[in-house]
């Protein structure tokens, strides 16, 4: 039998200031669980600037297999989408931790990629270079379930979301993610960046 993540973990996540959402099982995708059967959830981005209530983790928890996700705005996810080259990821890794803060929460799906949380005091949004994503206001980041590449669950070497409250995660600045995309780019292969550009969030 497939572990109940939602229900294992899901409010412990919330009680330490984080918004969460159910992932329909072995997916990515938040769901809902309606008249016995799994669908898109279609509002889940409102919860990028809105916190749950707890009759919502009530119901939540008791939908079957559910997975969680975190949306994301004022919470930040580094996401370095590198599959390929072990040392290459541990590289950007480096230069992540040395430019934004040695966070203890990265969560692993496809090894070696890697994702690191931080926290922003106004919403982030997305910022790219190549194959590095500063992650923000209108997504949202896998935390528990089952990965649908691997069939494996996500991985936490160091600290989870339910260990870690909000408030406690390293505090970064705009400027600072900019900066980090910046530092990745001597890293990079050539290829690797020639189809993008640094994409920075618009102004208000």
């Amino acid at each position: 039998m497939q572990e109940q993540y939602f229900n294992k973990y899901g409010r412990k996540i919330w009680e330490n200031g984080y918004t969460v959402l159910p992932l329909q099982p072995n997916t990515k995708v938040p769901g809902k669980f309606d008249e016995g059967k799994w669908r898109g959830f279609d509002d889940w981005a409102s919860y990028c600037s809105k916190p749950n209530i707890g009759l919502e983790i009530d119901a939540w928890e008791n939908w079957p297999n559910a997975g969680i996700c975190v949306p994301l705005g004022t919470l930040v996810a580094v996401d370095i989408d590198i599959d390929n080259d072990e040392e290459l990821s541990d590289n950007i890794e480096r230069v992540a931790r040395s430019t934004l803060g040695d966070t203890t929460v990265m969560r692993i799906g496809k090894y070696p990629k890697k994702m690191l949380f931080y926290r922003n005091s106004n919403p982030i949004k997305k910022m790219r270079l190549g194959p590095i994503e500063i992650l923000g206001s209108g997504q949202q980041a896998a935390a528990h379930g089952i990965h649908p590449d691997t069939r494996a669950p996500y991985t936490w070497p160091h600290k989870k979301l339910y260990e870690v409250r909000f408030k406690d995660l390293i505090e970064v600045t705009e400027s600072q993610l900019k900066n980090f995309l910046e530092f990745t780019q001597p890293y990079l292969p050539e290829q690797a960046v020639s189809y993008t550009h640094l994409t920075l969030p618009t102004k208000a």
